[in-house]
């Protein structure tokens, strides 16, 4: 990756001799801990803007000679920008063809470098109108001001491309497969509890949630013929905001139910979440497709949360039309804090199980790291996980 990165800049600039520059050069240069020009102190103040690349010739004269007025002898700035592929094979990470004003990353079509996919590399745009060449006005407009330019070959951040967009391009991948084609993947939900108010009603009359969740669910099977796509909802019977479970699996583009529920933030008895599974089961029976319980849980300040979580993981052991459950949630061990950011984080020990978060739900595989019913319901639900995954173990071939 270092030596890609490099490319660019290296074509940018060609090839250059020691940076040190002589005591009567036009180039600015060093002495000590000063600037020189010219064969004498140069003080650096100014400022920086970040759309003169994409600036028209107006917009640039308006910004450089404000700064000559302002007192500036420099003005840094990046060049900018950088796309996935111009006809789209490659995508972009960011949206280089808003029409917003130029400050607000209104682009004008301009980009520097993409990636030529029939080449298998980079290319830089060369063009004049929406390209490299709209720095050589830059720059001779600059020095027509006396000015100086600090330019940055390139953007680590997103917001023009920068670094991440050219990381896509070179991004090594695990297994050189795309995700789509990724059988490690179970499902995509489409987002983690939607809530886009269903009693509203699109131009057509369809309702709204309805509407996003068709619309979605067939966008991300149109890119994605290989796995199931299900919403990833809280599953609610009789909220008239929520899509009802049975409307939502009649979504042909949906291929299993999901629903979540905490008693605690509910007001549901551990008795009543029984009767809610098979409720929903029911419902995926008629509808003919699976329901996930996806999330749940009860706080382990109930001595009976043990008890509970039994009750309802052997009775979706129990129903035939219930597919399966996700406890929210397993933790493991973590680096404690404070935390050290990336990549110097990455070879810090994780030495202690991760502390609760208030709410009482975590378990950990760890008797020593939790209270005493906690590590029970850890046993309760890693022996049903158990239980219920055993016919997904390959069989052993018949000895003959």
């Amino acid at each position: 990756m270092k030596a890609s990165a490099a490319v660019p800049a290296a074509a940018l600039l060609g090839s250059a001799s020691p940076a040190r520059a002589a005591r009567q050069s036009p180039f600015v240069g060093t002495d000590g801990t000063r600037f020189t020009h010219n064969g004498r102190p140069f003080a650096v103040a100014g400022f920086n803007n970040h759309y003169l690349g994409w600036g028209t010739r107006a917009e640039v004269d308006d910004v450089l000679e404000t700064a000559k007025r302002s007192g500036a002898s420099v003005v840094r700035t990046i060049l900018h920008s950088v796309i996935g592929s111009p006809d789209g094979s490659v995508p972009s990470t960011w949206n280089w063809q808003s029409t917003a004003d130029a400050s607000n990353m209104g682009m004008h079509g301009t980009y520097l470098m993409s990636w030529d996919a029939g080449r298998g590399t980079w290319a830089f745009n060369d063009s004049a109108v929406n390209g490299l060449g709209r720095w050589d006005y830059v720059i001779w407009k600059a020095e027509r001001l006396g000015l100086k330019l600090d330019i940055a070959l390139i953007d680590f951040w997103q917001w023009a491309g920068g670094v991440q967009q050219v990381c896509r391009w070179f991004l090594p991948d695990y297994n050189s497969r795309a995700y789509k084609d990724e059988p490690a993947v179970f499902a995509w939900d489409l987002m983690n509890e939607p809530e886009a108010d269903n009693t509203r009603l699109t131009p057509d009359g369809t309702p709204l949630s309805e509407d996003w969740i068709s619309r979605m669910s067939a966008y991300v099977k149109s890119i994605d013929a290989n796995h199931l796509v299900c919403v990833g909802g809280e599953g609610f019977y009789d909220r008239s905001s929520f899509v009802d479970p049975g409307r939502e699996l009649a979504i042909p583009t949906i291929d299993f139910g999901t629903w979540h529920t905490y008693p605690d933030y509910h007001g549901l008895t551990p008795a009543q979440v029984v009767e809610l599974i098979h409720r929903h089961g029911e419902t995926a029976r008629q509808a003919g497709k699976p329901i996930v319980l996806q999330e749940f849980s009860y706080s382990s300040l109930h001595e009976d949360q043990p008890e509970a979580l039994r009750s309802w993981v052997e009775a979706i052991a129990a129903d035939s039309s219930c597919a399966g459950w996700l406890y929210w949630r397993l933790v493991g061990r973590v680096t404690p804090a404070p935390t050290r950011a990336f990549p110097e984080a990455e070879n810090d020990p994780p030495t202690v199980f991760a502390p609760d978060n208030g709410e009482h739900f975590d378990v950990a595989a760890n008797p020593d790291a939790t209270p005493a019913n906690v590590w029970r319901s850890y046993q309760v639900l890693a022996g049903a996980a158990r239980q219920l995954t055993r016919p997904n173990q390959p069989q052993a071939p018949a000895r003959r």
